[in-house]
């Protein structure tokens, strides 16, 4: 044996280990165990066989009890058998023309398959004969003259009656609209005359046959046989009317004051009251008049059947009182049609049976009982109630024993507060199941119909058509309102059935000392008096009472009389605990209980009937009614769970075998099923403003299991699960799929909702007058989170199956933005990088509730970035591509503004189909800010910007970054190399050029050059190639001066943003932050001459600024000393010590890192490492050798030569800003989008080829050091110089009144874009400065010096170029 001191731990360990298998998770189902059980005594307790082993003198009553509960039992079965019961006769294929002997082996193996389900007629037609006899049996031994014999209790007969009544109409009912079962009854019939010679048992077989004939259809009753022949038999029993009365006051009664715990007891009164009526009216003068009878409760009846007319019957099938009242022979329609509510309902019944009526009161209800529940029978209160009785029960004399009083005050509150949960229950359940029963027997109209979406269709197959019928009752009968309330209700049925069941096994135990200790305070306390007087006088009562303390006190009273007379004295004496019974966690049986009620009703039934009525006075008759009424219950809450289930029980919901035989259809559709409607409205709709819990799903799902189980434990058919399992099925992944669709769009909103700028958010709500912009939260938690719900017996995983799928629409999300973004050009990168920003924060929101992959996983997987090695991905890709092919070729850089633009002209096309347009929602900003998003985009479209170069920066990272200026860098050696015979070519054909004189003017000099340079003009394709080659350098040279300031902010905000935390402080930290900030909403930056980030002309501070603390006192490590101060014990200090000496050197490492990384752009100049790679291509291609001459001392006397590289560019430069009409040619140019071929002649070259061509020749003529002659000698700036000169020489002439030098408009034009393309070298100019000379491309020239000559004699030593000059400009002298 275990030592107990040893066991107790282990114990306690394993429930530890226990507990933390609990999801700690809402709870939104009833039970979620996988196994369920209940300790208590089964739901009939008048089936167990003790009851004649009491030895009392009701055993023959007692035996009628039993035989009667059988029948009931037996009733119950037979009318599930005929509810469920299908058409066989449709599944057998008629017989088409062959041989007798097959027609015979057709007919034998029909009659075969239909003989188990004719025998089950046979047995409920014997059934019916049985019960009708029995009932008329009875009725008869009620209404006899003995019948007040002592031995019988007459309302608990009159109650057994009752309830078989109503099972009898009930199986007449079926029987009457189950019209398969004639049609089976029919072919079997018509076999078993054909193959009848050949049967063995043939002439038993003709019996069967010919009493289900007339069982079935009998000729001389129209409809409801059964009923009609059981009263024509109870009107041949005498005194009957007495017998049918009392048990129409019991009905009464028993409806009046509520004495019915389950939906089920309610409605069997409802049903059997209006059946009585109709078997005590009778024909004739002299007959019982039901309406005119002076002893019939016909006002009670009346309101009864008025208030409730339309009563469930069984799932589908529903009853009308008053039409059961109609069939009564005295009835008067024309009279009595008001009265009793047979004609139009009234407006009072219609609202009582439509549920949003009391959908205010029920959530009263539920909230004022949840509020009790949690405060009265919280699990403290609960253990330390059973705490206390279980040391009331103990015999320890050091305990304080409690009265019984005091066990009844402290256990009654738990009592009544179960009483009025179950109650709650019942009346919340038949308010759905009446609005039901109520849409059923009205089904919608046309008109109806059509308001909530029905569409008539001719194409409808006949089923289809028949199917309508259903649909009127069910799919549209239904508003979104009473769905919405419905699926409310439904929740809080199970969500208080819950809150019992949980606390079941606290509950019961608590609830039997209840019942025990009342019955024993009843037999031993309240009996007491009645005893003493008994015994006193010496009534015969006294050997009654003391049966009942035999049969059910724990200490009975004796007969001789000293026990007796002791007790008395001392419940004279007032005894402070004069009951000598202890309290016991275990109740009265059912049978003691049953058998009690039974006694104590036979001395008194309520009515001024009874035995011993003379030894019994009003006290202790009005004390017998209470205590009946009172333990009316205790058999209920004997088997809690059960009644929990009865009570909460909504499964009829889903059943609809009725229309599924009036209809003649298989199956319905899902979209038919209520239980389908009620989840689809709580998932599908949007509208659903009175109930936006979506845990609500959960408990609109448990209708399945309550029909599973109304299947497989009532029906026991397997062919009704399979049917309810293959619709769970199809809902089931219906609702998974609802609910992460509407899950993540509303996350996705919320994420859109919360990153638009909270001014454009605001302004858009003022002008709107509603939060427009604004998500408000919904609980997705609930339901999402829960990992094990039951359904069909199957726990499932709701938090894996809606992670999955969001998965999948994160991953398809993310895949439409890029190929969104693949489709687009780059000014799209803003709108990319909002779209991921979105994307990430509704994976980061939704990561909290569910179980996601990691984003960057997700993101990769869509980006395809699987190399580890090397930068990669379809994002970096398409923005390589882009830049180079796009930006680079078509578009228009803009120094100023430093923005690229679209060219008109597309000089390559990039081969990018744009993506089609897909519906709203499916990705980007969602479906409640998408038109906020899209209008605050379009500022962005169009052109490519410093915002956008930051997005591109955010989105690529520094190494993406890397890869596109490599990419860059390669492209600009790939067009060098392109260009190169272009130039050479250029520089072959070139004709000798010469500065004219300034006194020219503009149009002289203007013309000497178009003289000589309008040839190239007929050549467009080779100047294309020309302009488009500089342009191409330019722009990625600008491209790559945005790259760099924008990675100097992001290294800046980078390094500030860890510096707090790695220990490094700045003595300029809170100006430094501002300025950080100013420079993240700022859209422009320009760097420096120090190449530091410039923000609206305050410099960042450098790196100097920056102390950066020792690593052993930065926050980590503080942290890490903490750690191992607070680890105890020896082995644990060791370990934290150990771990604390392995992170500090991690730490120092990363200290130098950030140190090293600190301001890196002021060390590393991007602009620089530019020029060396394209110094180092110029020298690859060859271009130096080309187009690069150094002719020594003599190029310094002939400074004007046709062949160098600042010639080549200056006459590139003068026909770029020349007016032409040479490209004309449709075959040749691309327009971009907008544009038209009409606007052609409108698109200069600098409009087309923008500052990237002047970037691309400065840089150029910076390598080749060719700077100072391309500012002195080029052509267009000569035009400027002589348009100064002439504009000095016409101020002369004005003010001497002569007049000015004629002007030209396309002189006038070209000095306007020669202007502006010398002021965007200049500009490059100034920014060239501050990079230095380059020191790899090109190697440094010699030096020469002159001395001057003492004098002019000695003019043979000088050079002989220099000679011929002298002599030029000597002749030329002489000749002036």
């Amino acid at each position: 044996m275990l030592d107990k001191e040893l066991l107790v731990p282990e114990v306690q360990e394993l429930l530890s280990h226990l507990s933390s298998l609990h999801d700690d998770v809402p709870k939104v189902q009833l039970n979620t165990a996988a196994l369920d059980f209940e300790a208590a005594a089964p739901a009939a307790v008048a089936l167990s066989h003790d009851k004649r082993l009491m030895g009392t003198r009701f055993d023959a009553d007692l035996k009628i009890y039993q035989d009667a509960e059988l029948l009931i039992e037996q009733g119950f079965h037979f009318s599930n058998m005929l509810y469920a019961f299908r058409s066989i006769s449709r599944a057998i294929p008629t017989i088409k023309e062959t041989t007798p002997e097959q027609k015979t082996a057709i007919n034998h193996r029909t009659f075969d398959i239909l003989r188990p389900e004719m025998k089950k007629l046979i047995d409920l037609n014997s059934f019916c004969v049985s019960a009708t006899a029995f009932f008329c049996e009875v009725l008869e031994r009620l209404a006899s003259p003995t019948a007040m014999s002592p031995s019988m209790v007459r309302e608990e007969f009159c109650d057994v009656l009752v309830q078989l009544t109503d099972v009898l109409q009930k199986i007449d009912n079926l029987k009457d609209m189950k019209a398969c079962l004639k049609n089976d009854f029919s072919l079997y019939k018509r076999c078993f005359t054909l193959i009848r010679s050949e049967l063995i048992a043939s002439d038993l077989v003709h019996e069967e046959v010919q009493q289900l004939q007339m069982f079935l259809a009998n000729p001389g009753y129209g409809s409801h046989i059964i009923m009609t022949q059981l009263r024509e038999r109870v009107k041949q029993i005498a005194n009957h009317e007495d017998v049918l009365l009392e048990m129409i006051t019991l009905c009464c009664s028993k409806v009046e004051k509520g004495l019915h715990v389950t939906c089920s007891d309610k409605y069997s009164l409802h049903r059997a009251l209006p059946y009585l009526v109709y078997f005590i009216d009778s024909e004739g003068k002299k007959s019982f008049n039901a309406f005119r009878a002076r002893k019939m409760p016909l006002l009670r009846v009346q309101k009864i059947v008025k208030s409730l007319p339309v009563v469930p019957e069984v799932a589908d099938m529903t009853i009308n009182l008053t039409t059961v009242i109609s069939m009564c022979p005295n009835y008067k329609p024309d009279k009595m049609a008001a009265a009793w509510g047979t004609g139009n309902p009234l407006p009072v019944i219609i609202n009582y049976y439509n549920l949003t009526t009391h959908w205010t009161k029920i959530r009263e209800q539920h909230t004022v009982f949840t509020t009790k529940f949690s405060s009265i029978a919280n699990d403290d209160a609960l253990d330390m109630t059973l705490k206390v009785l279980n040391k009331n029960g103990t015999s320890s004399k050091m305990q304080v024993q409690l009265t019984p009083t005091e066990i009844l005050h402290e256990t009654g509150k738990i009592y009544d507060l179960a009483k009025e949960g179950i109650y709650l229950m019942k009346e919340w359940t038949c308010y759905i199941l009446e609005m039901s029963a109520w849409k059923f027997q009205h089904p919608a109209d046309e008109a109806t119909m059509k308001n909530r979406g029905w569409e008539p269709s001719p194409e409808a197959t006949g089923s289809q058509q028949q199917a309508i019928f259903f649909e009127k009752v069910v799919r549209y009968n239904y508003s979104k309102e009473e769905l919405s309330v419905l699926v409310d209700c439904i929740s809080m049925i199970k969500s208080l059935a819950f809150l019992l069941k949980e606390k079941e096994h606290k509950l019961a135990p608590i609830l039997r000392v209840y019942m025990q200790t009342y019955v024993q305070q009843f037999v031993n306390t309240d009996l007491a008096p009645l005893v003493k007087k008994s015994d006193s006088k010496g009534r015969a009562i006294l050997s009654f009472l003391h049966s009942i303390q035999e049969l059910v006190a724990d200490s009975p009273l004796t007969a001789g009389g000293s026990s007796s007379r002791s007790q008395m004295k001392r419940a004279k004496k007032g005894a402070k605990n004069p009951d000598q019974f202890a309290t016991r966690l275990v109740g009265p049986g059912s049978t003691q209980l049953h058998v009690l009620r039974v006694m104590l009703r036979s001395m008194n039934d309520g009515s001024g009937r009874g035995h011993y009525l003379k030894d019994i006075d009003k006290s202790t008759m009005a004390l017998l009614n209470g205590f009946h009424e009172h333990t009316f219950f205790f058999p209920y809450l004997t088997v809690l769970g059960s009644t929990i289930g009865a009570c909460s029980n909504l499964g009829g919901l889903w059943y609809r075998e009725l229309y599924i035989q009036m209809t003649n259809c298989t199956q319905f559709p899902i979209e038919m099923s209520l239980p389908f409607l009620l989840s689809e409205s709580v998932v599908g709709s949007t509208e659903n403003v009175r109930v936006p819990v979506l845990e609500n799903v959960v408990s609109s799902l448990d209708v399945y299991n309550d029909a599973a189980i109304f299947a497989i434990q009532v029906l026991q058919l397997q062919h009704l699960y399979d049917e309810i399992e293959a619709e769970v099925n199809l809902v089931f992944d219906q609702m998974m799929f609802l609910i992460g669709e509407q899950m993540y769009d509303h996350f996705k909103n919320a994420a859109s909702s919360s990153l638009l700028n909270g001014t454009y958010k605001d302004a858009i709500e003022k002008v709107k007058g509603y939060k427009q912009l604004t998500v408000e939260e919904k609980r997705f938690a609930p339901p999402a989170t829960q990992r094990h719900v039951l359904l069909l017996g199957r726990s499932i995983d709701l938090n894996y199956l809606i992670s999955t799928h969001i998965n999948h629409k994160l991953h398809k999300d993310i895949e439409a933005v890029l190929k969104r973004f693949e489709g687009g050009d780059l000014s799209c990168v803003i709108e990319t990088e909002k779209m991921l920003e979105v994307i990430k924060l509704t994976h980061h929101r939704l990561s909290k509730v569910l179980e996601l992959d990691s984003y960057d996983v997700l993101f990769d997987s869509s980006n395809a970035d699987v190399n580890a090695r090397h930068v990669s991905g379809r994002l970096l890709g398409h923005l390589k591509t882009t830049i180079i092919e796009d930006i680079a070729s078509n578009y228009s850089y803009n120094v100023y503004t430093q923005r690229f633009v679209h060219s008109p002209i597309i000089f390559k096309f990039t081969g990018r189909e744009k993506d089609p347009k897909p519906p709203p929602g499916i990705f980007g900003f969602g479906t409640v800010c998408g038109r906020a998003w899209d209008f605050l985009q379009r500022l962005s479209r169009g052109f490519v910007g410093r915002a956008h170069i930051d997005a591109l920066v955010r989105l690529a990272g520094e190494a993406g970054v890397g890869a596109i200026i490599e990419g860059c860098m390669t492209h600009i050696e790939d067009k060098m190399r392109d260009m190169m015979p272009y130039l050479k070519n250029l520089k072959e054909g070139l004709p000798p050029i010469t500065l004219p004189k300034v006194v020219y003017g503009t149009v002289a000099c203007f013309g000497a050059f178009e003289t000589r340079l309008k040839q190239y003009f007929s050549y467009m394709e080779f100047l294309d190639e020309s302009f488009q080659g500089f342009r191409e350098i330019g722009n990625i040279i600008g491209l790559v001066t945005l790259l760099e300031a924008s990675l100097a902010t992001h290294q800046a905000n980078s390094y500030v943003n860890a510096a707090s935390f790695l220990g490094v402080k700045c003595s300029q930290m809170s100006e430094f932050e501002g300025m950080v900030t100013a420079a993240r909403d700022r859209s422009q930056s320009e760097i420096g001459e120090d190449r530091r980030v410039v923000v609206k002309g305050v410099q960042l501070p450098s790196k100097e600024a920056f102390k950066c603390a020792e690593p052993r006192f930065s926050p980590l490590h503080r942290c890490m000393e903490d750690f191992v101060s607070r680890s105890s014990g020896v082995l644990d200090r060791v370990r934290a010590t150990k771990v604390r000496d392995d992170i500090v050197p991690m730490l120092e490492k990363t200290h130098l890192s950030y140190d090293h990384l600190s301001f890196s752009q002021g060390e590393v100049k991007i602009g620089e490492k530019l020029l060396e790679r394209i110094g180092k291509a110029i020298d690859k291609v060859g271009i130096k050798e080309a187009l690069q001459f150094d002719l020594g001392i003599d190029s310094l006397v002939s400074n004007e030569r046709d062949d160098e590289f600042y010639r080549i560019f200056s006459v590139l430069n003068f026909l770029l800003c020349m007016e032409h009409k040479g490209r004309l040619d449709e075959d040749q140019m691309v327009l971009n989008d907008g544009m038209s071929l009409g606007d052609q002649t409108t698109f200069s070259d600098p409009h087309v080829f923008g500052h990237g061509f002047a970037i691309g020749g400065v840089v150029c003529l910076h390598l080749f050091k060719q700077g100072c002659k391309f500012k002195l000698l080029d052509l267009s700036s000569h035009m400027l110089k002589v348009e100064e000169a002439e504009k000095i020489r016409n101020i002369r002439n004005e003010v001497e009144g002569k007049p000015g030098l004629p002007r030209d408009k396309a002189v006038e034009k070209f000095l306007d874009e020669a202007r502006a393309q010398s002021e965007v070298h200049d500009f490059v100019w100034s920014l060239l400065e501050g990079c230095g000379e380059s020191k790899t491309c090109i190697e440094e020239r010699a030096t020469y010096t002159f001395s001057p000559p003492n004098d002019d004699r000695n003019i043979s030593a000088m050079p002989s170029s220099m000679r011929k000059l002298l002599h030029k400009n000597s002749s030329s002298i002489n000749e002036s």
